[in-house]
């Protein structure tokens, strides 16, 4: 079999590459398993081994979302079309988000019944929320069930970058974009040495581009050199153990610095609402991670159409799943039902590993049909107003 037939195989009907909707599905899953979360550590200190094993490997699930988003940076100055494509696909969704949350707080906080919750709602304070979020990127006013949309503000910081990526990617040498990918992700990793064994002496780190940037640029030149490493037999068993390498490396990262932080904490279980370095996707071992399970995935050869139409159609959820996954696990657990089932799973570290892919797997699946149905109505009301304007 070519190359070119294999090429083809991996691409679904309709000409998206069902390696990167597989990619979305892995890092979708990642951003669920680091939001259900069980306690990294217990209340008499003790370190939670699995649960801290089941949040590295969440670790670089933004990462992953950032370098498919540099798969397909644009190579012509026709940038306004993608800043588009992010308002509206972007931008706005999360924005409706916030506001049907604002109208539900009460329902999804289980003080209030759904129509309750609405007929109670504050539309003034909503707004001026609302507004203050976008102006300061400020995901914290959007409310308790909207934490997690901090993520569309550093897409947004991307978008704000695309004309320079353009500039780059068309004119400049492709050294020039390894050396500031390099530079970058090197400042990351000197970091985490720092934060584990700190230098003697104050060493100098370059700082000219967010790192949300580098690892876009990452994502650019991986996706772009892939006829390098796609086809070669050596590809999947050496990322898969430097995946395996730089995971077990983040948790034995964490552990220790867990281990110095318990001890000088007045609550070593106020530990746990705190952000662990080495479990952020800022982490230089997280971003390698994720450089690592992108080659790996995209290096799959994905032959059965059935599976590759399941993927792409998973794959198309995977935005609104992220959306729509951090309130409904919030009502879940404010109406009891994750506190009365992780108890009967955590007295084991096999335990916290069945609760942690249980959740994760339901608040998937819950997501996904929720999506679904939510993209459908919407498809068709847009149907319904182009059919009235022609008619």
């Amino acid at each position: 079999m070519s190359s070119n037939d294999i090429k083809t195989m991996d691409k679904v009907r309709s000409g998206r590459d069902v390696n990167v909707e597989l990619l979305r599905i892995l890092a979708c899953i990642m951003v669920i398993v680091a939001h259900v979360r069980p306690l990294l550590i217990s209340d008499d200190g003790q370190i939670m081994d699995t649960a801290l094993l089941c949040q590295a490997f969440a670790a670089p699930a933004v990462s992953i979302f950032f370098m498919i988003s540099g798969f397909f940076a644009p190579k012509n100055p026709n940038f306004i079309k993608t800043w588009k494509r992010c308002v509206t696909g972007i931008l706005i969704p999360a924005l409706v988000l916030v506001i049907v949350t604002g109208f539900l707080n009460g329902y999804l906080s289980g003080d209030m019944g759904f129509f309750e919750s609405i007929a109670h709602t504050d539309i003034r304070r909503l707004a001026k929320n609302t507004f203050e979020g976008i102006i300061g990127f400020d995901a914290a006013k959007f409310g308790d069930y909207n934490a997690h949309l901090w993520y569309i503000f550093s897409y947004i910081l991307v978008m704000l970058f695309l004309p320079i990526m353009c500039v780059l990617a068309q004119h400049a040498d492709r050294r020039v974009l390894w050396f500031f990918t390099i530079l970058i992700n090197y400042r990351l990793l000197i970091v985490d040495i720092v934060a584990l064994y700190p230098f003697p002496v104050v060493v100098y780190l370059p700082q000219f581009l967010p790192p949300e940037i580098g690892v876009f640029i990452l994502g650019y030149m991986i996706y772009t050199e892939g006829s390098l490493y796609r086809n070669h037999r050596l590809t999947k068993p050496l990322c898969a153990a430097l995946f395996a390498a730089a995971l077990i490396a983040m948790f034995l990262g964490q552990h220790k610095l867990f281990e110095a932080m318990i001890p000088e904490a007045e609550a070593p279980s106020a530990l746990n609402f705190e952000s662990p370095y080495f479990l952020s996707w800022t982490c230089g071992l997280a971003i390698l991670a994720s450089a690592f399970a992108v080659m790996f995935i995209l290096s799959l050869h994905i032959n059965s159409p059935r599976i590759s139409r399941l993927i792409s159609f998973l794959g198309g959820l995977t935005f609104p799943i992220y959306l729509i996954h951090f309130p409904i696990l919030a009502r879940l657990m404010n109406i009891g039902l994750s506190t009365e089932i992780y108890p009967r799973f955590s007295v084991s570290g096999v335990g916290v590993l069945i609760y942690t892919a249980l959740m994760t797997v339901v608040l998937f699946l819950i997501s996904a049909v929720f999506s679904f149905v939510i993209r459908e109505i919407f498809r068709k009301i847009v149907g319904i107003i182009k059919g009235k304007k022609f008619s």
